[in-house]
């Protein structure tokens, strides 16, 4: 059975990523977009917390209030973050929200160094590190649960020249503050941050703004929303004025259907050897041993440096290679060099060929030997040699 199978739509759980600075509002929008996924699909089923600053203490009572349990644990130990998702799919709970993904990536660093008992991370570290990330987000993107991630603004950095002609570092954008690559898992992706109302008027109200900088969707890539804060607090139904904005995209997934994200069993070991060789060195080491064996084997036919040995030798190699450069013979594919080591061979183990007295009885024989071999391994390839391959 091969690999490909007809595409339908197996998204089933959203996968919501958030970032901005303090007070933009990324825990209390991403409880509000949660409670509607628990009451609109999942018949207010409970949702889970993953909380690293004590933001969950602040919204339970909206949950509370649209009658959803609110099950969390406090911590900020990737190794915590991992056994959660496995029990929130077990107890029951249609959604996950992290908060603050932050504090996850950097607990990972953390205790990646003071098991290495070292104080900053090098580059060799990385391939460590990233692999054992890749564990969350693997589960992230697998997990039928809702996804709903927050975490800080970071900035975006990048050298540039200035009117000097010197290179200096300068800002260039903003991103979630998490492992580099993260903003590039959740299907949607948003930023947020406050503006006042009106800075001249006393007493005037934050507004909460948010862009959407990617939506897998394409229903809202690149809106932007807006909410003030309301004095007389939240009330019951309040997410509905949130949760309509992401509704769009929420209704593009297949909520009702399976959730299939990625296999994250398969891998390409078996594209390498033992010694971490890949399928491109196995046919370069391959490819040296045949031009060997064929330089050999020349030598061995013809092993002066006379005039004529050189002759007979110039023939062979253009006859075989349609060339008279070694060195563009020593550029050739596996499969060419081959073949013409198979042909030489052949030559070889005919008694009285490798005592031809010209260039052209050599080239005649070899001719010989191919229509021979042709016969025996059917059509030719274009480059006239025929199909075998010598392991």
């Amino acid at each position: 059975m091969g690999l490909l199978t007809e595409a339908r739509n197996e998204q089933a759980a959203a996968k919501f990523g958030a970032f901005g600075g303090q007070g933009s509002g990324k825990t209390t929008t991403m409880s509000q977009i949660a409670i509607g996924l628990s009451l609109g699909f999942h018949n207010a089923a409970p949702v889970a917390f993953f909380d690293t600053e004590k933001g969950s203490d602040f919204v339970k009572h909206l949950f509370d209030l649209e009658g959803i349990k609110l099950m969390r644990t406090k911590s900020r130990a990737l190794k915590d973050l991992l056994e959660v998702v496995k029990e929130a799919e077990t107890s029951g709970c249609c959604g996950l929200i992290v908060d603050s993904m932050t504090h996850v990536w950097n607990d990972l660093m953390d205790s990646f160094c003071a098991r290495k008992r070292i104080n900053r991370i090098e580059f060799q570290h990385w391939r460590e590190i990233k692999g054992t990330w890749r564990q969350w987000t693997d589960a992230m993107l697998n997990s039928r649960l809702h996804m709903l991630i927050a975490g800080r603004a970071g900035q975006v950095y990048e050298y540039q020249e200035n009117e000097e002609g010197k290179r200096e570092l300068v800002t260039t954008g903003t991103k979630m503050k998490a492992e580099g690559d993260f903003g590039y898992e959740p299907d949607l992706l948003f930023e947020m941050w406050l503006e006042r109302e009106d800075a001249n008027r006393k007493g005037s109200r934050l507004i909460h703004k948010a862009i959407v900088l990617k939506d897998r969707s394409m229903a809202i890539n690149g809106h932007e929303f807006a909410w003030k804060d309301r004095d007389e607090g939240y009330k019951k139904g309040d997410w509905k004025l949130v949760y309509q904005k992401f509704e769009p995209y929420i209704n593009f997934i297949n909520t009702t259907g399976p959730q299939v994200g990625i296999d994250a069993t398969r891998n390409s070991q078996d594209l390498f050897d033992d010694q971490g060789r890949g399928e491109w060195s196995r046919r370069e080491q391959l490819r040296k041993i045949a031009l060997e064996e064929f330089e050999g084997t020349m030598v061995k036919l013809w092993p002066g440096s006379d005039v004529r040995s050189k002759a007979l030798k110039m023939a062979v190699v253009e006859n075989l290679f349609s060339t008279r450069s070694w060195t563009k013979v020593e550029g050739l594919p596996l499969e060419i060099v081959q073949r013409s080591l198979a042909i030489i061979r052949a030559f070889e183990s005919q008694g009285g060929i490798s005592k031809c007295d010209s260039p052209d009885d050599a080239v005649a024989a070899l001719e010989v030997i191919k229509a021979r071999q042709k016969e025996t391994n059917g059509s030719q390839s274009d480059n006239g040699f025929n199909g075998a391959i010598i392991a």
